[in-house]
């Protein structure tokens, strides 16, 4: 289905997994059958500590899935206020 380490480690909360997934070359925005990214599923799980890293190694804030939901989109709709406030101060709009 696409789904990635890194993705793995975005639902699950697993900061240092996914440091160690990216210093290995992990593909930052790479996107499932749904169109999901990392960074989506991060925002989506609240999972802040992945959220923000994956925001600190410039993770594409804009990329959307195939039901045309971005990251932002995603923590809106579940109201998420930490997860809209990272993604606002790194530059996403929706």
């Amino acid at each position: 289905d696409g789904t990635t380490g890194l993705m793995l480690a975005a639902i699950h909360g697993y900061n240092r997994t996914a440091e160690i997934l990216l210093n290995a070359g992990a593909n930052i925005d790479a996107q499932d059958h749904q169109g999901q990214t990392s960074l989506i599923l991060a925002a989506q799980f609240l999972s802040e500590g992945v959220l923000s890293l994956l925001i600190e190694k410039r993770a594409n804030l804009h990329l959307i899935t195939k039901s045309g939901e971005s990251a932002l989109d995603i923590a809106k709709a579940g109201n998420f206020s930490a997860a809209i406030e990272l993604l606002k101060a790194a530059g996403a709009v929706a």
